[in-house]
């Protein structure tokens, strides 16, 4: 209709009529844009609320998953650190309890037990090119920071993890495998005195000890920057 009115006010050089249908036009094209902006606006809104739910749960599970290996290490630690000073004590009185025996054995696979992964929803919203929908710019900062930061502890985990040192093969004649009946697995034992006259094995034990608290505290800085991207988020923990 408004194509055939513009037509006619052409032809009759009807110049007000053809204005007043330009100017419609124009106006029906900007209302369409418009709406169309709205729509896409609320839609972000939309998908920026899930992502900040999605975010957040994940970010507090990530916390409770770090608090539980902090912890776990932390008794690991304490194993280590005990095994080392009665070691050191030359005391021939002194001996290593099982538990110590064997946290000093399973040292070089504490590292193991640990992962550094990036913030899965996160990956998700960058995979789908969703990233801009992001309106907070400290956030969306803080987010790619932490993402920097998680692969360059993944990096460091991987080498230190090669470097870690296994008493048990490369210093057999200190601890010893003895396979009994029944068992899957030879039980290692500690020989105080060839351990505390082997000097190797002191350096190493404590070499081992260092990049576990390395370890310690590359979780402990990854859980404070989780809870400041709560902070930004405005969630308390």
């Amino acid at each position: 209709m408004i194509l055939k009115r513009l037509a006619e006010g052409i032809k009759n050089q009807d110049w007000f009529v053809v204005t007043i249908e330009i100017m419609i036009v124009v106006i029906g094209i900007f209302i369409g844009l418009q709406v169309n902006d709205w729509n896409e606006t609320r839609k972000n809104h939309n998908l920026e609320a899930r992502f900040m739910s999605e975010l957040t749960a994940e970010i507090h599970r990530e916390i409770d998953s770090l608090e539980n290996k902090i912890n776990r290490i932390n008794k690991r630690i304490d194993i280590l650190v005990d095994s080392i000073i009665i070691i050191q004590n030359n005391d021939p009185s002194s001996r290593l309890s099982h538990e110590q025996c064997l946290g000093i054995l399973l040292s070089h696979i504490v590292i193991m037990d640990v992962d550094f992964v990036g913030l899965l929803s996160y990956a998700a919203l960058s995979e789908t090119g969703n990233i801009g929908i992001i309106s907070d710019f400290n956030l969306h900062s803080a987010l790619l920071a932490f993402e920097r930061q998680v692969k360059f502890r993944a990096t460091r985990t991987a080498y230190m993890g090669s470097d870690m040192a296994n008493l048990t093969d490369n210093h057999a004649d200190s601890f010893p495998r003895t396979l009994q009946p029944g068992q899957m697995v030879g039980q290692p034992k500690c020989q105080m005195d060839l351990i505390r006259s082997n000097q190797t094995v002191k350096n190493k034990l404590q070499s081992n000890l260092g990049r576990i608290n390395a370890l310690l505290s590359m979780l402990k800085s990854q859980e404070d920057e989780l809870e400041a991207l709560l902070s930004l988020i405005g969630v308390t923990k």
